[in-house]
């Protein structure tokens, strides 16, 4: 087995990770306590109880000090277990106390990566979220924020939510969407979960997203497979994840091994480390050990993560710079 430390030296971006997922224990108690209510403590076993569970945390955070301190906890979580660049995922539709207040929201956020930045941690960019249970006039609401607002921490927009739920399809997204991608920023979509390879097609068709997060129902079908490994599409894998919530059985079964094997660009990612306790490097070190991966896939997949990133250009360079001249343990330490 590889040891942890090597696998947190390793410089890597985390592409697929939910700021709702992953937030401070210690802010939601100090929240909890302030309003009088109890702090959510169920394990979700499936995509909507999970959905459900965040919805629930969230509301807890109505005071712009409690965003300020959620961000500098997950800038330091990052720094923990070596993400040298993270793109963070946020859907505003989980936090109500924020209705109609997006820029304070962001600004909130972006004092507390900002002053972790400062104090040495990797940056994080945003992307912001499109649930698939709203409508397309909400999509375009939110993509009209984010247009104003031009401000760097947001570095594109997410479509995610149960994509096999009753009207969760994505073809009205399709105009608000190519705003976000005319304006400069990336387009990602959670697909290929939940939903088969039919969901994928149309995330596909109608996105055209830089990278899919999930997308390891693909697998289900050689042709779009094939697709993937021609176009270079990443796609971003949470392991753990998908084990918890029951898309795959075992991670000796899960499609990540015969995507890569298959040319497609895939990525190791955590989703919501929180409720699913686990961290960046333990989802490295369980596919290290799962599919007998050594350094070098290690170094490849690492590599892999910052070209799908939404990292500056200028910070890909350096990263994959680092990867490539990090090396391998000393003599007599062994996989």
């Amino acid at each position: 087995m590889i040891d942890r430390s090597w696998i947190i030296g390793l410089p890597k971006a985390e592409n697929h990770v939910h700021l709702e997922g992953c937030l401070d224990p210690s802010v939601v108690a100090q929240a909890a306590d302030r309003a009088g209510l109890e702090v959510p403590t169920e394990a979700p076993t499936n995509l909507d109880e999970l959905l459900h569970l965040l919805d629930l945390t969230c509301r807890l955070m109505t005071e712009p000090e409690d965003l300020t301190a959620l961000a500098v906890a997950k800038a330091r979580a990052g720094d923990a277990v070596g993400a040298s660049y993270t793109d963070l995922i946020l859907n505003p539709s989980h936090w109500p106390a924020w209705k109609g207040r997006l820029p304070e929201l962001i600004e909130a956020l972006d004092e507390g990566f900002a002053a972790a930045e400062a104090d040495g941690s990797a940056p994080i960019g945003l992307s912001l979220s499109i649930g698939r249970h709203q409508s397309a006039e909400e999509a375009s609401t939110l993509v009209d924020a984010l247009v104003d607002a031009s401000t760097h921490r947001v570095v594109g927009v997410s479509v995610d939510g149960n994509e096999s739920a009753d009207g969760a399809g994505c073809a009205r997204f399709a105009p608000a969407v190519d705003r976000i991608r005319n304006a400069g920023l990336r387009v990602h979509v959670h697909t290929g979960e939940s939903g088969g390879p039919e969901h994928m097609r149309l995330s596909i068709d109608h996105l055209r997203p830089d990278r899919i997060d999930h997308g390891i129902r693909s697998i289900e079908t050689p042709e779009l497979v094939a697709e993937l490994a021609a176009t270079g599409t990443p796609l971003a894998i949470c392991p753990t994840s998908n084990l918890t919530l029951g898309v795959v059985p075992s991670i000796e079964a899960h499609p990540i091994k015969p995507l890569r094997d298959a040319g497609v660009t895939v990525t190791i990612n955590t989703d919501d480390p929180l409720y699913f306790q686990t961290d960046l490097a333990a989802e490295y070190a369980l596919c290290s050990e799962a599919f007998d991966w050594g350094y070098d896939d290690l170094r490849s997949l690492a590599g892999a993560s910052v070209r799908s990133s939404s990292a500056p250009a200028d910070l890909k360079e350096k990263m994959l710079a680092a990867v490539a001249g990090y090396p391998d343990p000393p003599e007599g330490t062994t996989p």
